[in-house]
């Protein structure tokens, strides 16, 4: 799938993400019966949440890991792959920053898939709990794929 044909995917996805009975199952069978491989609608889930919570929340100046990892079933954590090597992710992170720069960020639909992400889930406990953003240290990424 070339970059502009998963683009399109994810855009056309991200109102799945913020059904009121929206779920990792319900996204991915969207994504599924519009045709998209399986291994891409899992990082489309993955990936997209995580994207858009790194552009909600440029403005705190954070430091984020530009690797991730997989682990496996067994428990068993890969090596570090680059973030910017994933296709996914990178489509993911294009469409979130073109959103955000030609302010179209919508708090309805866009900040609501940011609240999909873990990180976003973390920085904003911490925020909560009173941690100075300055104080934030994100964690690599791990991802959790039983291949």
């Amino acid at each position: 799938m070339n970059d502009i044909a998963l683009t399109s995917v994810i855009q056309k996805a991200l109102p799945h993400f913020v059904t009121e009975d929206a779920t990792e199952d319900s996204v991915y069978e969207y994504l599924i019966a519009e045709g998209v491989e399986p291994a891409v609608a899992d990082r489309i889930i993955i990936f997209t949440p995580t994207t858009f919570g790194r552009v909600m929340m440029r403005h705190l100046k954070l430091v984020f890991p530009e690797t991730y990892r997989i682990q496996r079933e067994s428990g068993e954590l890969s090596d570090s792959l680059l973030l910017n090597s994933e296709p996914v992710f990178q489509a993911a992170l294009n469409l979130a920053s073109t959103i955000a720069s030609a302010q179209i960020w919508e708090e309805a639909l866009h900040s609501e898939v940011a609240y999909w992400s873990a990180e976003t889930d973390s920085v904003s406990q911490a925020l909560v709990a009173g941690c100075p953003a300055a104080s934030i240290k994100p964690q690599e990424l791990i991802v959790h794929w039983y291949l």
